[in-house]
């Protein structure tokens, strides 16, 4: 009987090692980015390498494409985060360490909370957030359009992809989500809804079931990302 659990739970989970950290590393990095946590970012590094080797075993060549991409988005995002943290502390509108939420900062949270809104200073947050302009919703859906044509047309002609169009469509969406992400923009939350929903389509199909299953958590957090993004929403 133990046998026959523990046999079934391998097959649900996975026996690829790899394919568990970078499971385990994803789950660690999208609680980060919930947070607005700065070190979502190295763990993220370390998650989109693994990930890259994943994806090359699968024939899934945009997806390997872009992990390097994102690991490019990384070290963008950290340098891009850090100046925003550096920006705030000096006009005394940042938390402290990330993580060290101490019971003074939470009794000033409070605090503002019940001064009336003229009294009002900023909150404290880690990252501020900001919204897409009008243009910029026509821009990103225009590369949006042309990157899934042109992204799975090539891979459909020149490589033995298994799923070139599909993946092709997370590829692309993944690179909008992560640059609007770096941009510290409200909707790369609605993008990265679009793509998880996707990608546990197409990774079911793969039989990588224990990255369907991170798709199918990063979609909830995603979702709760987007809401507790929104109470963070810079306004003016």
């Amino acid at each position: 009987m133990m046998d026959a659990i523990i046999n079934f739970i391998m097959d649900a989970v996975g026996q690829r090692p790899v394919e568990i950290v970078a499971v385990l590393l994803g789950l660690i990095n999208i609680s980060l980015l919930i947070r607005r946590s700065i070190w979502n970012f190295p763990v993220g590094m370390v998650m989109v390498t693994l990930y890259g080797y994943i994806f090359l075993q699968e024939k899934l060549y945009s997806g390997a494409i872009l992990q390097i991409f994102f690991f490019t988005m990384q070290i963008y995002g950290w340098l891009y985060w850090a100046k925003g943290l550096r920006a705030n502390e000096a006009n005394g509108d940042i938390e402290g360490t990330d993580g060290q939420q101490n019971n003074h900062q939470i009794s000033r949270e409070i605090n503002n909370r019940n001064k009336q809104p003229s009294q009002n200073k900023p909150a404290l947050e880690k990252i501020r957030v900001a919204r897409l302009s009008p243009d910029e919703y026509i821009y990103y859906l225009a590369f949006a359009v042309l990157g899934v044509l042109g992204v799975g047309g090539a891979m459909m002609r020149w490589t033995d992809a298994s799923l070139p169009f599909p993946d092709a469509m997370i590829a692309v969406f993944s690179v909008i989500a992560q640059f609007m992400l770096a941009r510290r923009l409200l909707e790369n939350w609605l993008v990265w809804i679009f793509v998880d929903m996707i990608a546990i389509g197409v990774y079911l199909y793969q039989e990588l079931y224990p990255t369907a299953f991170l798709y199918g958590v990063f979609l909830v957090m995603a979702i709760i990302g987007y809401r507790r993004w929104c109470l963070h929403e810079e306004t003016g």
